[in-house]
């Protein structure tokens, strides 16, 4: 267990080259407070994770619309169970509860939410599956929505990656996501929705040592 905490400072001086006027924000303090704790099992097969954030404000600000201090409640940002089976040719790994999930290198999708997912390794081969949740409170990533604060979505994915050559692999790849927002009919009676699908493909690999390549292709179906 253990944890950190960051702090910034944020400042300025006459930002609008008018000396004779106070800035509405002259500097602020940012502190950002993160605890956590990992246990395994003796065999290792067996991982607990859990991590609670925090932040602090505290500005120097001659305007009411800015406040003074403002905390964020603690809150949980990763909480998950892994468990690994199988043997050295073959292994298996479960994730259970709120975990980053990333899809190759993190275009195609990456983020922190709740489910499932699922590894499995072999010496030259893996595929991985997931099905996720939005965090709760977290913002709508449809812009255009009738309600785009908070969201409710769910993601779900698979991957696949062959090693052809020692130095060199292929992935290919599908992402979704289905929007689960009741958002009510407009005056038109036309209910609004962002379902979608995408599917990628991905060359990476190394010519020689100190040159690596990546070549990626990504298409909504």
């Amino acid at each position: 267990y253990g944890g950190w905490i960051a702090t910034s400072f944020t400042g300025s001086e006459n930002d609008d080259r008018d000396a004779t006027t106070q800035d509405v924000l002259d500097h602020s303090w940012e502190n950002d407070l993160r605890f956590f704790m990992f246990a395994r099992s003796g065999t290792g097969n067996t991982k607990f994770y859990g991590r609670i954030g925090t932040q602090y404000y505290r500005n120097t600000t001659s305007s009411r619309i800015i406040a003074r201090t403002d905390w964020i409640q603690p809150t949980v940002e990763m909480m998950y169970l892994e468990r690994s089976l199988g043997l050295k040719s073959i292994k298996h790994k479960f994730t259970l509860g709120r975990q980053y999930v990333q899809v190759k290198n993190a275009i195609a999708f990456a983020a922190v939410a709740d489910g499932v997912s699922y590894n499995l390794k072999t010496r030259r081969q893996e595929y991985s599956a997931f099905v996720l949740h939005q965090l709760p409170g977290e913002n709508n990533i449809d812009f255009l929505a009738p309600k785009p604060g908070r969201s409710k979505r769910w993601f779900y994915g698979m991957e696949y990656a062959w090693n052809y050559h020692p130095s060199n692999a292929v992935d290919i790849f599908t992402v979704g996501n289905l929007d689960d927002n009741d958002n009510k009919p407009d005056v038109t009676g036309q209910r609004h929705e962002f379902n979608s699908n995408y599917l990628g493909a991905t060359l990476h690999g190394t010519v020689f040592a100190g040159l690596k390549y990546e070549l990626q292709y990504i298409m909504e179906m």
